[in-house]
């Protein structure tokens, strides 16, 4: 796992609605349904604005009001979610879960978004290696 994501999940959009395709863990799963839940969160908005969302302080982030009581109240507290991109179109994110604020520095971002970009890139091409 990578450094700081304590679950990890990819979601996919499927006819219009989001979708957890792959997940580590139960809490990723429950994060990821909060999100379609209340149709809001870093999955829905990395998919809807193509770019990397980071939120560092769930408790104190006023953007995601349905999503963040309920991602706190099952331990998370920093997220990062990087969209999967298929011809330019998102079709969906890799979603990186932890349970310490602010755990997806900077440095740490860069790093995730350069193994997001690679996963993404495997997920949508089907290569490997």
């Amino acid at each position: 796992m990578l450094r700081g994501a304590d679950a990890v999940s990819i979601g996919l959009v499927v006819q219009g609605s989001a979708v957890t395709s792959a997940a580590s863990s139960q809490i990723s799963i429950e994060a990821d349904l909060v999100q379609y839940r209340y149709n809001e969160g870093p999955c829905i908005v990395t998919a809807q604005v193509r770019h990397p969302v980071r939120i560092d302080v769930l408790r104190q982030d006023e953007e995601v009001e349905h999503f963040a009581p309920g991602a706190v109240e099952i331990g998370v507290e920093s997220v990062l979610s990087v969209p999967l991109l298929w011809a330019g179109d998102a079709v969906g994110s890799i979603n990186l879960y932890s349970f310490d604020q602010k755990a997806f520095s900077h440095l740490a971002n860069v790093r995730n978004r350069r193994f997001a970009s690679d996963m993404a890139t495997c997920a949508t091409s089907g290569e490997v290696g």
